[in-house]
């Protein structure tokens, strides 16, 4: 029997039977139209909730930021008592094995370490009155922007650069010497971390003030390298303290001339002194105690390093530097062949990313210069990356001048902090909890755990709708399988008379049960989705009031939800539901057909 004849058959039995086929169109009808309004509305109400319990900030509770503090390790571990200790790189920053650890984490889908951009003088020229320096400049992903800021961090070349400020660098560096020409800090008063250092010391800082809401949209113009300002003083060690003694017009002009007949050798010294300067847009401006980073976009960050250390190549002169004079009279950025890094700074009194310290001696000679964009290629020790003295300096083997301006967008990174993006809000506490199983510290403070008891209610209901729709989609099909070839049984034994198959009696009725449950399947489609559309505004006012009694009273603001949210239909969902009634209605049919074929037509016309 051809598969056309045999729904012809089932078509004309509908026609014949409408009443008997409305036992399983209707059930079905009804069945669908019930998943479609309740499937739509458990994702609906997730929707709904992280939209009006966050709002425009549901992107930033998608993610967290893990921090490392290496004065704390270095506190816990002794550092600064005789004889000091050692300790690996890991144990201060996140490196590329981090990386790999946190990203196999279920439902993380990203993450950034967040790395300081190995660039000495960065001053914002045109933000304030006067001048301020960032220190602790940072390149962040377009994805994960929505921490600090709403708008647009999208790095699109020619024109303005967005850039997140961060109020921390918002400090004016002055001298103060009261007077005085000479200033002896006695030792006492030279304790890290005490108030008394910058009360005597000439060097002194205050804050600029500022409204947030005047800086964003701003543009500003920042300037990169450039050489370093001559030190207006000389600092001498003596049996009852440091002194600082202010250097004269004429000193400080003598020592200009010497670093520019020194840097002169090797490069131009009108160009290598010139910073690059670039126009940036404010975006964001941070205010927390505990960041002191600026962001700017990573693409944007490649191309100033680039720009960087190809402004000191062209720069250059004919003539070799001598392996003795890099890293000594002559400082720059260290690449081993796999990390690149600012040479490290000796500091003393109160530096910080502020940058308002006594002073910053860089490494080796005390009369060695800093060359922006300046490679040294080092050797790399097998014992790199342990240290006694951390920011001490390098003592690493120079190898020769490095040229490969494109070195840092290749170069291995590391960071004090890392940023951790996972799929949904409603994932955050099992991330969390993972990463604390692997060790990353994390305390979450923020109220999001309403989301935890959200979704393990939504989740039930999911589980309990799938597993209502298979069981009585299998009760209804079987029911009305028996029924209707009980009242069959004279149309199978003519049938077999006439020369059916067993294997097209068996086809007949799983067509019959496809054909109705197809019929009953449009009819709950269109059914659901228009009771879906209809109660949409029955919903919301339900939500909105549990919002309002509940979680609103967990959150400072509950923001409005469009009805709209409410209206929407799952078809994902709909699509796996639709899936599952068809491999039920084969399967659950399957059974009662074969029964029906296995009748003789002589004990099917007399069963009659």
């Amino acid at each position: 029997m051809r598969l056309i004849d045999t729904i012809q058959i089932n078509v004309k039995k509908l026609r014949k039977h409408k009443s008997s086929a409305m036992f399983l169109i209707l059930p079905i009808a009804l069945l669908v139209s019930l998943i479609v309004i309740i499937s739509s509305q458990v994702t609906n109400l997730r929707t709904a909730a992280v939209s009006s319990i966050f709002g425009t900030v549901e992107e930033q509770n998608t993610m967290i930021e893990l921090k490392k503090d290496p004065e704390q390790f270095r506190q816990t571990r002794g550092f600064g008592q005789e004889g000091g200790f050692s300790f690996v790189a890991e144990d201060l920053y996140y490196t590329e094995n981090d990386v790999s650890k946190i990203e196999a984490v279920d439902n993380v889908v990203g993450t950034q370490m967040l790395v300081p951009v190995p660039i000495s003088n960065i001053v914002v020229t045109n933000l304030f009155d006067v001048t301020f320096s960032i220190n602790r400049l940072v390149a962040l992903e377009d994805k994960f922007a929505a921490l600090y800021t709403d708008q647009d961090f999208t790095y699109k070349e020619g024109e303005a650069i967005p850039i997140i400020l961060n109020a921390n660098s918002f400090v004016e560096v002055y001298e103060d010497w009261g007077g005085k020409s000479k200033i002896t800090m006695e030792r006492g008063s030279m304790r890290p971390g005490e108030g008394a250092a910058n009360n005597v010391l000439p060097i002194k800082s205050r804050a600029i003030g500022y409204d947030k809401n005047d800086l964003l949209g701003k543009e500003i113009t920042i300037q990169f390298g450039g050489l370093d300002k001559i030190q207006s003083y000389e600092i001498k060690q003596t049996s009852s303290g440091m002194v600082l003694s202010k250097l004269t017009s004429a000193e400080i002009k003598e020592k200009e001339n010497d670093r520019k007949t020194t840097i002169s050798k090797y490069w131009n010294y009108t160009k290598v002194s010139k910073p690059l300067e670039y126009k940036f847009k404010v975006v964001g401006v941070i205010t927390s105690e505990s960041n002191t980073n600026t962001f700017v976009p990573e693409a944007f960050v490649n191309a100033l390093m680039k720009s960087y250390i190809e402004h000191q190549l062209n720069a250059r002169t004919g003539t070799a530097i001598p392996k003795t004079e890099l890293g000594s009279t002559l400082v720059g950025l260290e690449y081993d062949g796999v990390e690149l890094k600012r040479s490290g700074a000796v500091t003393f009194g109160r530096m910080g990313e502020q940058g308002a310290g006594v002073f910053v001696g860089r490494p080796g000679s005390s009369s060695g210069y800093y060359i922006p964009g300046l490679v040294i290629e080092v050797e790399r020790e097998s014992s790199s990356s342990e240290s006694s003295e951390p920011g001490g300096g390098s003592s690493s083997i120079v190898v020769g001048e490095y040229k490969k301006a494109s070195v840092y967008e290749s170069a291995a990174k590391n960071g004090e902090s890392m940023i951790v993006k996972f799929a949904s809000i409603y994932d955050r506490q099992q991330v969390i909890n993972d990463l604390n199983k692997l060790g990353y510290a994390y305390q979450d403070l923020s109220a999001t755990s309403v989301f935890e008891e959200l979704k393990s209610t939504l989740n039930a209901v999911s589980v309990a709708s799938v597993t209502a729709f298979i069981g009585l989609s299998i009760i209804i099909i079987i029911f009305t399988m028996g029924k209707f070839i009980s009242e069959s049984r004279k149309e199978i034994g003519i049938f077999r008379a006439l020369g059916a198959t067993k294997s097209d009696i068996r086809k007949v009725f799983i067509i019959q049960a496809l054909l109705y449950a197809f019929i009953g399947y449009i009819i709950g489609l269109v059914g659901g989705v228009t009771l879906n559309l209809a109660s949409a505004g029955l919903i919301k006012a339900g939500f909105d009031s549990f919002v309002a009694k509940t979680i609103g009273e967990s959150f400072g603001v509950v923001n409005p939800v469009n009805a709209g949210i409410f209206s929407t239909t799952n078809w994902e969902a709909l699509a796996i539901y639709s899936a599952l009634l068809l491999a039920i209605t084969v399967l659950t049919s399957i059974v009662p057909a074969t029964n029906a074929s296995k009748m003789s037509p002589v004990e099917a016309i007399r069963g009659e």
